[in-house]
């Protein structure tokens, strides 16, 4: 299944105004960059939609994704570490379910950090 477009029904349930949208990679979950065109507010875009059967698991379930977004919006208030805040939807939910092509699919939108891209060369140096 082709998912390059299907961002756009994902967004449409943020208030989030013409978005600049830059795929980054299809591993455990499908992830692109967003970048609010005016304002440049950039978010990541995480569809939690496994590039492959063997990968998808009990993290990819609803409850899973939400709680793991509610750590990390606890940890952001709570410690001085930078961490990835998570962005409600137009309904005030973490976790957007759309569907496509009849499969259901959980998705979440985090704040973006900056910072350097871990390489493979780099995550071998530890």
């Amino acid at each position: 299944m082709d998912y390059s477009n299907c961002f756009q029904e994902v967004l449409w349930n943020y208030a989030i105004t013409d978005p600049i949208v830059e795929f980054i990679r299809h591993n455990e979950n499908i992830t692109y960059k967003v970048t609010e065109k005016g304002s440049e507010d950039t978010y990541l875009l995480r569809m939690h939609k496994p590039i492959t059967k063997n990968m998808q698991g009990v993290h990819n379930t609803q409850a899973a994704i939400q709680s793991e977004l509610a750590y990390l919006l606890a940890w952001s208030v709570h410690s001085e570490l930078p961490a990835q805040i998570p962005v409600s939807n137009r309904n005030g939910e973490m976790v957007t379910t759309v569907t496509i092509e009849n499969e259901e699919v959980h998705c979440s939108v985090l704040q973006w950090i900056t910072g350097e891209i871990m390489s493979e060369q780099y995550s071998r140096s530890y």
